[in-house]
């Protein structure tokens, strides 16, 4: 996922950046690690709307509500 989100800000591709964020986050809830994973998820959730993707932006925002 590291790797990935590199590619996506070489790239300043704001769909890959929103579902590299969500993997980070969705990693970060399954270590428990739920502050980093608010981060991840406020992050792709920008991202998706950036990229003008409103679907992708609201499951990650109940993706958070419901594992934050």
């Amino acid at each position: 996922m590291r790797r990935s989100l590199e590619m996506a800000q070489q790239a300043n591709d704001a769909m890959c950046l929103g579902c590299t964020y969500r993997g980070l986050g969705e990693i970060s809830i399954a270590l428990g690690e739920r502050e980093q994973a608010r981060v991840c998820f406020s992050l792709s959730e920008q991202a998706f709307r950036q990229a003008g993707d409103r679907i992708a932006a609201e499951e990650v925002q109940q993706l958070a509500e419901s594992s934050c």
